[in-house]
């Protein structure tokens, strides 16, 4: 098992045989030959020699920088990550929920139609 520490010399990686591994056990890379992939299996970087390579071809930098260039494990709690225990539930954020007034609108809307409809002949 190998560490990877960040330019602040904090333990934010572990290399685990093939495997990028955050410091809670969750796996996040996967190294297979010249190539990291995501947990599923998208080719997200491209090692050639010493240098750290997206999939376009653009240099990002070193691998010995590799810790500061992946994203950081309090970003991939955003991402899909896998878990030894399974998935975590991402909960949508308050301004993507669907608010209830839509739906309080929706159906006093509906209420009020009603109404209109059954009284529309009674009323003279």
């Amino acid at each position: 098992m190998a560490d990877l520490r960040n330019k602040y010399g904090d333990v934010v990686y572990r290399i685990e045989g093939d495997r990028i591994i955050d410091t809670y056990g969750n796996w996040l890379y996967t190294i297979v030959g010249e190539r990291i992939n995501d947990t599923y299996g998208n080719w997200k970087y491209n090692i050639r020699g010493d240098d750290l390579f997206d999939t376009y071809g653009n240099r990002i930098g070193a691998m010995n920088d590799l810790a500061d260039i992946l994203p950081s494990p309090k970003d991939s709690n955003n991402s899909s990550s896998r878990s030894s225990s399974g998935q975590k539930r991402n909960f949508p954020k308050r301004s993507e929920s669907s608010g209830c007034l839509g739906w309080i609108v929706a159906i006093l809307a509906f209420l009020v139609f009603l109404l209109f409809q059954t009284l529309g002949g009674k009323l003279e």
